[in-house]
């Protein structure tokens, strides 16, 4: 009995067929396992990053306990206290606490900085205007001054505080007016201010004249 072989020449069109099916299968599970791979190595990568020891930089939480004790009015020895060092290595693990003696030089710092902005926002305006204050508590007079302006690109009214100078002496207008004058002096806006709002006490009336 003879045996006829199926792989015969007669058949390469359909040997071909099927060994490009063959490889096309292939092809398609290799992909599907490689995407697998790079979903899990993205899934991964979110886990690490969850993982992490803090999301908040070194920097970003100096820069936040700077403007907490500047904003809220608190002493610089908040930083040495025990409890607020607790609190943040616990909250943000992997940073600590700067000292007092980096906090008061970073404040220092931005202090100049904001001053200097200042300084250069009044070189671009033409007028100025001013409000004045003074009053006294636990036997110490002070002296407040506002400045305010028109944005000369936006026309917006823009504000700031000059300054919150400690005087010493009663509030005679002699004072009043070399004070204001030195702030003003400072911040080279002498010759901007044309006008300045005051209560209508005898000695910032006469501090004018």
């Amino acid at each position: 009995m003879q045996h006829t072989n199926v792989w015969t020449s007669t058949n390469d069109e359909t040997q071909t067929k099927l060994k490009r099916t063959s490889d096309s299968i292939t092809k398609d599970t290799n992909e599907g396992l490689n995407s697998g791979k790079e979903k899990k190595s993205k899934v991964a990568t979110i886990l690490d990053f969850s993982r992490r020891s803090t999301l908040v930089s070194q920097k970003e939480l100096n820069s936040m306990i700077q403007n907490l004790v500047i904003n809220a009015s608190l002493p610089f020895s908040l930083v040495e206290h025990e409890d607020f060092k607790k609190l943040v290595t616990v909250g943000y693990n992997g940073c600590r606490v700067l000292t007092r003696k980096t906090l008061m030089k970073n404040i220092m710092v931005q202090h100049e900085n904001l001053i200097q902005t200042m300084k250069d926002a009044f070189s671009k305006v033409e007028y100025l205007t001013t409000t004045a204050d003074c009053w006294s508590i636990f036997k110490r007079s002070y002296l407040g001054i506002t400045c305010h302006w028109i944005n000369p690109i936006t026309l917006e009214r823009v504000s700031c505080l000059l300054a919150i100078k400690r005087f010493k002496g009663s509030h005679t207008y002699d004072i009043l007016a070399k004070t204001m004058e030195s702030v003003y002096l400072y911040f080279n806006i002498s010759d901007k201010v044309i006008y300045t709002t005051t209560d209508n006490g005898s000695n910032f009336v006469k501090s004018f004249q």
